[in-house]
């Protein structure tokens, strides 16, 4: 039966709608706990296709106990899959606003999404990131994905970035260190990011991705990390880059030859920098 309904949910939102309408997401979410691994899978790929109609979004969050119930099963679903989709119904239901405080504040959630975030696969990483830039748009939810260690997990991921996005055997692009600084410039935006991202080691390897050589979408989200941290920081973290020579010369480089995005924000800082030497 969570097969058929797997298949079905997959149609158009007549059908998602239905199943919301026949109180079938209580059953779906029980069966998350199954032994069985397929049955497992099936129930969080029908609960992932469901959530795509507005009204299951809220049907989901409402369920007792559904949202441990997902973060359980994306710290230890049975399958890799079972896992990736469950990091993605996070993300379909925090495409609602009002949910996503509610939902940061779960214990489970943050942790699970960590754990996933640290998988060898492209994929379960990129689910992952989503989801937690997702609840990063909550401002308080910022200090809670903090408070848990993401930001040493970002990191990492940036210093082991590749120039040139590979693959995996199921074709997912790996743009595993862009990911992660998007999520950083979210973060960057609160008190406590700017505390721990304006120290000079991390700067230097912002300011190093600024470079020509690095990936477009590495040098537009380290901009728009570091314009993120000299607005919130303010004039101590821009007297910080000031110290980077070559900082200057790499944003007018974005300035020429960057993405629109990228431009915008190496205009932006280059503003700040030129307006605090002159001060």
């Amino acid at each position: 039966m969570v097969h058929t309904l797997r298949i079905l949910s997959k149609r158009d939102d007549d059908h998602r709608l239905c199943i919301g309408d026949a109180g079938a997401i209580p059953h779906l979410v029980h069966l998350l706990s199954s032994p069985d691994p397929a049955v497992q899978e099936d129930a969080i790929t029908c609960l992932l296709n469901t959530s795509i109609a507005h009204p299951n979004k809220g049907r989901i969050v409402e369920t007792r106990g559904a949202i441990d119930r997902i973060a359980d099963t994306v710290r230890c679903g049975a399958r890799e899959e079972s896992r990736q989709n469950a990091a993605t119904t996070l993300f379909s239901v925090l495409m609602v606003e009002e949910y996503r405080n509610p939902i940061g504040e779960k214990e489970g959630v943050i942790t699970a999404l960590l754990e996933l975030l640290q998988h060898e696969s492209p994929r379960s990483r990129k689910d992952a990131i989503k989801a937690l830039f997702h609840l990063s748009l909550s401002p308080l939810n910022k200090s809670r994905i903090i408070r848990k260690g993401t930001l040493e997990i970002l990191l990492a991921m940036v210093e082991r970035r590749v120039r040139i996005p590979k693959r995996d055997d199921s074709g997912n692009v790996d743009n595993a260190a862009a990911d992660a600084l998007a999520l950083l410039t979210q973060l960057a935006s609160c008190d406590e990011g700017v505390a721990a991202l304006s120290k000079p080691k991390i700067l230097a390897l912002l300011v190093e991705l600024l470079e020509p050589g690095e990936s477009s979408r590495c040098r537009e989200h380290a901009s728009a990390a570091l314009l993120a941290l000299c607005q919130t920081g303010g004039d101590a973290v821009v007297e910080k880059l000031i110290e980077f020579d070559v900082c200057v010369s790499a944003l007018c480089s974005l300035l020429s030859a960057g993405t629109q995005r990228a431009k915008s924000k190496a205009g932006a800082l280059l503003q700040l920098l030129m307006v605090n030497e002159r001060s």
